[in-house]
């Protein structure tokens, strides 16, 4: 039957990226192969997975953050079907849209990529989950999208984001590095498919400069209220 979800501990962040993907895999696939699993999705809102996001600092490079580690763990799996959907990309102010294509590139020429879907559908049930969720929260974020209630970004970062014509509604993600990304992009999920128990090349180094990474968080604060749900009055 299906089991979700699973919680699991990555032990190690501090290190080379050769001894920290030794030390979580000889943790966590033992774990995970007695379980018995022969299928396996993965969800990520945002797609640091892909990327390696911005909790890579202990270990320096994009491949030791926590969500790429646990993506090296699910590819290592001998037996094991592993699909990968990454829900609203970028929106968790993590990676910039630049760094996000260039992933999905490489998914692509590896024959992972496998497409993208809307998430208009999934609307209601998000709905349901933020309840009492933070306004950057990055569900919350995805309605907010749709809702159209994302701060614009200025034209001049749209235009250093590559905006033009049709991709020109630009939004700034209010959390960590508030990238400035294309609105309809965090409207959709893309799905990603992995051949079985052969681990990632790790190789990725695409993270940015860490001064970015403080200057630009933005701390979790109050709760979300839905648009339509907001007082109009002065």
């Amino acid at each position: 039957g299906l089991v979700s979800p699973m919680l699991c501990i990555v032990p190690s962040k501090s290190g080379s990226v050769e001894e920290v993907t030794r030390a979580n895999s000889e943790a966590l696939v033992p774990e995970l192969q007695a379980l018995g699993f022969d299928w396996i999705l993965g969800v990520d809102a945002g797609g640091d997975s892909l990327t390696g996001g911005i909790d890579f600092i202990e270990g320096g490079s994009p491949e030791t953050g926590r969500d790429r580690q646990m993506l090296h763990v699910l590819t290592s799996l001998q037996g094991v079907h592993f699909t990968h959907a990454v829900i609203g990309p970028c929106c968790d102010g993590e990676s910039e849209q630049h760094e996000m294509v260039s992933a999905l590139e490489d998914a692509a020429a590896q024959n992972q990529f496998k497409g993208s879907f809307s998430l208009d559908p999934f609307l209601p049930y998000l709905r349901k989950l933020v309840v009492g969720q933070g306004p950057t929260r990055t569900p919350v974020i995805m309605i907010r999208a749709f809702e159209g209630d994302l701060e614009a970004a200025p034209a001049e970062a749209g235009a250093e984001a590559g905006a033009t014509g049709a991709d020109s509604d630009k939004v700034v993600i209010p959390r960590n590095r508030k990238c400035v990304i294309s609105r309809s992009w965090i409207m959709v999920g893309a799905a990603l498919e992995y051949p079985e128990g052969k681990a990632l090349h790790i190789t990725r180094q695409i993270g940015s400069a860490n001064g970015e990474i403080s200057e630009g968080f933005v701390p979790d604060t109050g709760t979300y209220v839905p648009k339509e749900e907001r007082s109009t009055g002065s």
